[in-house]
């Protein structure tokens, strides 16, 4: 076959453009000989999900990576890449990158991100981290508002303060009363009103 005989950069083409599940399946099987077709077959949106979930166990940290990106990824595959019980909750430890925090980087970006762990990723010690969470369009306006309140990172709050329209929007909706004040105040009073219905 054409693709066994080309270059590595043809290689991960050839793997990750290919629609035909055949062609996948075969590529899957000469994986062990080559890691371009790993990566090629880690970033291909049609490789089926039980595939990603192999991959997610490469040895080779761009296949890995390549899956947590990978919107074909199932929830629990993310979960693994992501290790979110190995790293969440950003005060236990100081900001900054460690052995996991790439395949967490991609995960967060990935598309298929499940929601509730893009709330736990919000509390993630990599500012880095945070920040992508805070630029999702798709991560929750009660996340956002908490991370304009309370990240100590100004990176991540501006970040989350950019999907303005979006939160006013929410707030309208939701809370009126609270829709003509500015986004951090109206965060804080939010706040304020779930802490006192709690107590």
């Amino acid at each position: 076959m054409e693709a066994m005989f080309a270059s590595p950069d043809r290689l991960i083409l050839f793997a990750r453009r290919t629609d035909d599940l055949d062609l996948i399946a075969f590529y899957y099987e000469q994986r062990a000989d080559h890691l371009f077709i790993r990566i090629g077959l880690a970033q291909n949106s049609d490789t089926p999900a039980w595939m990603l979930t192999e991959l997610s166990h490469d040895p080779a940290e761009q296949v890995r990576s390549a899956v947590a990106s990978n919107p074909n990824a199932d929830d629990d595959t993310i979960r693994y890449l992501a290790d979110e019980d190995a790293q969440a909750v950003y005060p236990a430890r100081e900001e900054g990158w460690f052995e996991k925090d790439w395949f967490t980087y991609h995960a967060a970006k990935n598309p298929s991100l499940p929601e509730d762990l893009s709330s736990v990723l919000a509390h993630h010690r990599s500012e880095v981290i945070r920040s992508v969470i805070a630029a999702r369009t798709d991560t929750s306006v009660e996340t956002l508002l908490w991370m304009i309140l309370r990240d100590k990172r100004a990176v991540v709050r501006q970040a989350a303060k950019a999907q303005d329209f979006r939160i006013r929007s929410w707030l309208r909706t939701t809370h009126p009363q609270l829709a003509g004040l500015e986004v951090k105040e109206a965060a804080r009073r939010l706040f304020a009103i779930a802490n006192h219905n709690a107590a």
